[in-house]
């Protein structure tokens, strides 16, 4: 199950004023389903500190227009429902909580904006929902898909998110997102192509608190993000940080990256996702060895196959002489072809996509 992680800090203040603790506060895509024509999802928050109770929020949220088509807000495209940590009643005084707005923020991202109906009362269950420090459902969202041959691309803008506000206990006041020193202020995360077959991520940081390590994540075929490979942090300091990495897995036409940056007590928090885009061209998909061959020769993937591939095997003169299925889960993507029965000479491997693209490799035949 893919999730979209951001975290949020804030300041819980007593009323006299002093620094009562410091809460963090999470949200997470959860639940990604495709139903009909629509794409469905759910977004969770939790807290680090029991006893959080929630004021008022907003909810950023990035998608990519080519899933979904742009403006969806203002296209009717969007609709949400309120799942627990927005449900309850106060008893005869009707919902704790009401969406107040849902708008376009951008043709690319939409804003859910909530708050209580009970502002003016202390913090406490009566008219307030608490947020528990494991994970709690916050709202449903249903988005029409627009062209499913795409990726929705789901994060959340965690710059705007700043200036949320909670009611934590203890204090009778709505206490706003503090926008002083983060743990890590993320600058300038870039993918870019190397090679033919290879992208170099590059990331700056301004100032580290904490920092362990970052960690490199690439999204899969099925919209999962899988773990690369480590980069070290510098702890803590105010100095700016360059890093880098370079990915020599195998590419598609678009390969999407995000960072999850480790703090030395575990705590995490994700990027945005960034994307690196090859033409077709730029990619030697497929590669067929040994050629010349003799008895056999095999066809090998070097991308991650949506799906499985027909191999057609041709002469010179267009003669089909063997077909093959190069299946998507075989082990590294390889058909092995027999040649015994082949005269000497030059042939086409043609591998053919589900949706009938193909590639072209070139083999030759020769006698032992």
């Amino acid at each position: 199950m893919k999730k979209a992680t951001f975290l949020l800090l804030l300041l819980a203040i007593v009323s006299s004023g002093s620094i009562l603790a410091q809460t963090k506060v999470f949200f997470e895509v959860r639940n990604e389903q495709v139903n009909g024509g629509n794409y469905e999802f759910d977004i969770y928050m939790s807290a680090s500190t029991a006893g959080t109770y929630h004021s008022r929020g907003q909810i950023y949220m990035n998608y990519n227009s080519s899933y979904f088509g742009s403006a969806v807000v203002t296209n009717g495209n969007l609709s949400y429902s309120h799942l627990s940590l927005l449900s309850g009643t106060a008893g005869p005084f009707g919902d704790k909580y009401q969406t107040i707005n849902l708008i376009d923020n951008s043709p690319t991202r939409f804003v859910l904006t909530w708050q209580t109906n009970f502002r003016g009362i202390s913090p406490g269950t009566l008219a307030h929902n608490e947020v528990l420090t494991s994970m709690q459902p916050l709202y449903h969202v249903t988005m029409a898909i627009q062209n499913g041959a795409a990726s929705p691309n789901l994060s959340f803008a965690s710059d705007l998110m700043r200036g949320q506000q909670f009611m934590l206990v203890a204090a009778n006041t709505e206490t706003p997102y503090d926008d002083g020193f983060l743990p890590v202020e993320l600058l300038d995360f870039q993918a870019q192509k190397e090679t033919g077959d290879a992208v170099r991520l590059s990331w700056m940081t301004s100032q580290e608190l904490n920092n362990d390590f970052f960690v490199v994540e690439k999204k899969r075929g099925d919209g999962t993000f899988q773990a690369l490979g480590n980069v070290d942090g510098a702890g803590t300091t105010e100095e700016l940080q360059t890093y880098s990495f370079t990915d020599r897995s195998h590419m598609a036409d678009v390969n999407y990256y995000r960072l999850q940056q480790v703090d030395f007590d575990g705590s995490a928090v994700y990027s945005e996702v960034v994307e690196v885009r090859f033409d077709p061209e730029d990619l030697n998909r497929f590669i067929v060895y040994p050629s010349p061959a003799t008895i056999y020769t095999t066809v090998k993937s070097r991308i991650e196959l949506d799906g499985d591939y027909r191999v057609v095997v041709a002469d010179m003169g267009g003669k089909v002489r063997n077909v093959g299925t190069l299946k998507k889960d075989a082990s590294e993507g390889e058909l092995r072809i027999d040649l015994n029965h082949y005269p000497a000479g030059v042939y086409f491997v043609k591998m053919i996509s589900p949706l009938g693209k193909s590639y072209v490799n070139r083999l030759v035949k020769v006698t032992e």
